[in-house]
């Protein structure tokens, strides 16, 4: 059986499981390292993509922002990634829901923190701080 044949029954279980004790395990073994090479490379171009895309890495840390944006997470949310503003915005950057659609657009969740500092950043290097004035 062929290493493509086998992967694709990997990925779509084109083949009943009993079948599979008939393959080497060493072949599976090599087929599972190379599925996870392959999702790894995956996941890298999809990051660069994003970044090609936006002008901003997929994975922010807010000691990754500038300075000028750090000090809007502290006067804004006291620093606290949990925070809710009166107008439900959300997190460290405060970031308000007429933005939430944007980010699912641009396949970022608006409730996970570092994928609001993501968005943040992008903000930022679009608009400046005029979204936070």
């Amino acid at each position: 059986m062929s290493i493509k044949k086998i992967i694709v029954i990997l990925l779509f279980g084109f083949m009943p499981f009993q079948s599979f004790a008939a393959i080497d395990p060493l072949v599976i073994q090599d087929i599972q390292t190379q599925l996870n090479e392959i999702k790894e490379t995956l996941e890298e171009l999809k990051d660069k993509l994003f970044e090609e895309t936006y002008g901003v890495p997929r994975d922010v840390a807010f000691s990754d922002l500038p300075l000028t944006l750090q000090h809007v997470g502290i006067c804004e949310s006291s620093g606290k990634p949990h925070a809710v503003g009166r107008a439900k915005e959300l997190g460290i950057l405060q970031i308000h829901p007429q933005h939430f659609r944007t980010m699912q657009k641009m396949g970022l969740n608006p409730y996970d923190e570092n994928d609001r500092l993501t968005f943040g950043l992008y903000l930022h290097k679009k608009n400046k701080l005029s979204d936070w004035e």
